[in-house]
């Protein structure tokens, strides 16, 4: 898989997760995706927000701000 698809795969699997933790989900779709230098996935929802996700070394759980 390139390294472009994976990165789309995983923010995928991110994005759904979120959903997954709050009864509405009024961003929208993923529009944007990207990675910061420390490891962050960065994604943008057609409403305009964005946030980070990592995985927290600590705990495993998945962290979005």
């Amino acid at each position: 898989m390139s390294e472009l698809k994976e990165l789309l795969a995983t923010a995928e699997e991110y994005a759904a997760r979120h959903r997954a933790a709050f009864e509405t989900f009024e961003l929208g779709k993923v529009e944007e995706v990207w990675q910061e230098e420390n490891g962050c996935i960065c994604i943008r929802y057609s409403c305009g927000d964005w946030y980070h996700y990592r995985i927290n070394p600590e705990y495993g759980n998945l962290e979005w701000w």
